[in-house]
């Protein structure tokens, strides 16, 4: 059975950013009108409306272990709201600088691009978490501002670290299942990967053509093999990053951790509307370990 249900509704009625909560049993919805809605899940009936933005909803996130929400609209205002009493209970922006301080009440001259929070790794251990921001100038026309990857305590809501990534604009997030590295897209089709210490592994141009608008870490373990001892020993780190883009491609870019360096040894792109089947493959050619991609240093091909 499909259920439809409208989650924006301003004249464009464009919802932009969804996510699910904590226990999976809401999702958040946000679009150009600004309002923060929540549904209950699989039923999609309307549990409440958050409203404390003004501009359209960029971007949101859920925590992982708790009942709240953090949105992010296009005026430069974060909001972190309540699911359970339905209200808000902190607000904040951001400029270059502003390490260990309470935002300034001045207007913004950055916004908020994408977000996103690590994954809890274990129900029972205690948890504290941070909250990864991308930042733009509010005038984009201005090719001599540079952008910011920002890692934020999300306790006391202060900027715990930040790090330029450039003057070109920024466009997707999206953070592994470990919580360790962040994958990073821009609008002009390049993927860049750090560690969640906002360290640089890699930068690999032009995956696409236009702007990255998703980005997906895949759960790849490393392999395994058996010494003489009997002792399992790690063979290399593999991290494989999907991202699909508005030129209608779906890209696996892999990254391999040898002798404590990152390379990237191969990147393939498929068109968004070949079968399930091609992008399987392509996955299990990335997970085969061959020869052939330790002499590559990016390799690329499209199937239409």
């Amino acid at each position: 059975m499909t259920t439809r249900t409208q989650t924006d509704f301003s004249s464009e009625c464009y919802q932009k950013t969804v996510a699910f909560s904590c226990h999976g049993d809401r999702v958040v919805t946000g679009g150009s009108d600004g309002i923060v809605r929540v549904w209950k899940y699989p039923s999609l009936d309307k549990v409440c409306e958050l409203k404390g933005h003004e501009n359209e909803i960029e971007t949101l996130s859920c925590h992982p272990s708790k009942e709240q929400v953090v949105s992010m609209c296009r005026g430069g205002k974060g909001v972190v709201w309540d699911l359970v009493n339905e209200d808000q209970e902190h607000w904040f922006t951001w400029t270059p600088g502003q390490l260990h301080t309470r935002p300034s009440e001045a207007k913004p001259t950055y916004r908020f691009r994408a977000c996103c929070f690590p994954p809890k790794k274990k129900e029972s251990e205690e948890f504290q978490t941070s909250l990864y921001t991308l930042t733009i100038p509010m005038d984009t026309r201005s090719k001599m501002k540079r952008c910011y990857l920002v890692k934020w305590d999300a306790g006391a809501w202060i900027v715990d670290d930040e790090i330029s990534t450039g003057t070109e604009l920024l466009s997707a997030l999206a953070i592994d299942t470990g919580g360790r590295y962040l994958g990073v897209g821009t609008i002009s089709g390049s993927i860049l990967v750090y560690s969640s210490d906002l360290k640089l592994i890699s930068k690999v141009a032009a995956v696409h053509t236009v702007f990255v608008t998703g980005l997906l870490f895949l759960p790849l373990p490393a392999k395994k093999r058996v010494p003489s001892s009997g002792k399992q020993v790690s063979k290399q780190e593999k991290l494989v990053l999907i991202s699909v883009s508005a030129d209608r491609t779906c890209s696996a870019t892999l990254v391999k951790h040898k002798s404590g360096i990152f390379c990237t040894f191969l990147s393939l792109s498929v068109h968004a509307i070949v079968s399930n089947f091609v992008i399987v493959t392509l996955v299990f050619l990335l997970q085969e370990d061959s020869h052939s991609f330790s002499c590559l240093s990016s390799c690329r091909f499209c199937c239409y």
